[in-house]
């Protein structure tokens, strides 16, 4: 394999991982009774939150949070209310 094609599988190796991660806090998050993400309503908690956990270094509930205001956003929310 060549030198790129070995930087692209590492990449994919690493976003496939971080998403195995993702999806399990996910699943933690939404046993502990956590909801609203996909609310428009909870735009600016999210925001927060994201911001707290970017202090904290919990990168995995950084990147969760940025998903669903991502997600909001292409649903034609406005991400600055």
């Amino acid at each position: 394999m060549a030198k790129k094609e070995r930087a692209i599988q590492n990449l994919y190796n690493i976003v496939d991982e971080f998403s195995k991660e993702m999806k399990a806090k996910l699943l933690q998050k939404y046993k502990e009774g956590y909801r609203g993400y996909d609310a428009p309503k909870n735009i600016v908690t999210m925001q927060c939150r994201l911001r707290k956990n970017f202090r904290d270094e919990d990168y995995i509930d950084v990147a969760n949070l940025a998903m669903f205001l991502h997600n909001l956003q292409k649903q034609g929310f406005s991400l600055n209310p």
